[in-house]
Parts: structure tokens; C-alpha cells; sequence
């Protein structure tokens, strides 16, 4: 019973968390395909890096990491283990069975990185994109 709630919730805060994956990072960028680079900065602001093809293109890169603490909490770890006893007839049995230890998670940091990049064609419009990185997420959804 416990296990079901503790299911309902998690799928609740995903829900309501509206959970980010690089899928909804990818479907936020196509939203700028064929827009024109003012909107681009208007939203995005000056890019980290620009970079021109030879073709007169250019790449325009936008570059963004934190650090995310992490831990520093107690979590439970379970673990399969078995007892022997000997039953009132006198026959040696094993019982098993599953143990919950309270375990210290220490404190670190995720490091979250995000590389995106823009070409833009000759008349400031937005051609294509890429990123890549552990920090590209946003939510599927559009919340």
C-alpha cells in the first residue's frame, strides 16, 4: 500500500514538475526555424560565440553551466539477506528476506552543461540548430 502512494506521488510531481527531457529542449528550438535573428536575441540575448562558414553562414553559439548541489540527505537502501532458525520440530530452515538501511548521501555537485547552436543564413534568418549536453531539458509539454 505504501509502495502505490509513494508511485502516485512521484507520478503527480512529474506531472505537476512538468518533467524536462532533451525531446522538449529539441521541440522548444524549432519554434525559432525560419524566425528571424532579432527574436532570437530578444529571447536568447547575445550569443556566447560567433562563427562564420564559408559559405557566409554563420553559427552562433550559445554556451550555459551551473552547478547543481546535490545529496546531503538520508535515503534508505534495501538489501536481500536471510536468517537460519531452527523450527520447534528441530529442522534447520532459512528465512528470507528484505532489509531497509538508513545510508548517508553526501553533498556534491552536478555539473550542468548546455552547448546550443544557431545557423543563421545571409538575411538574419534562423536555418537550423543543435545542442548538446546533460543540461539541454525542457519540458515536453510547453509549461
Amino acid at each position: 500500500m505504501k509502495l502505490k502512494i509513494l508511485s502516485l506521488m512521484v507520478v503527480a510531481v512529474c506531472a505537476l514538475g512538468a518533467c524536462e527531457t532533451a525531446e522538449g529542449y529539441r521541440k522548444q528550438l524549432t519554434q525559432y526555424q525560419g524566425q528571424t535573428t532579432q527574436q532570437l536575441l530578444a529571447e536568447w540575448g547575445k550569443p556566447t560565440l560567433v562563427n562564420r562558414l564559408e559559405d557566409g553562414r554563420e553559427i552562433w553559439v550559445y554556451k550555459e553551466s551551473k552547478d547543481l548541489p546535490r545529496g546531503g540527505y538520508f535515503d534508505h537502501r534495501y538489501y536481500r539477506t536471510s536468517a537460519k532458525f531452527d523450527t520447534e520440530a528441530g529442522d534447520a530452515q532459512t528465512r528470507r528476506y528484505i532489509e531497509a538501511r538508513k545510508v548517508w548521501v553526501p553533498r556534491y555537485i552536478l555539473k550542468s552543461v548546455c552547448s546550443t547552436q544557431f545557423i543563421v543564413e545571409h538575411h538574419n534568418v534562423v536555418e537550423e540548430f543543435s545542442f548538446r549536453g546533460n543540461g539541454c531539458l525542457a519540458n515536453e509539454w510547453g509549461i
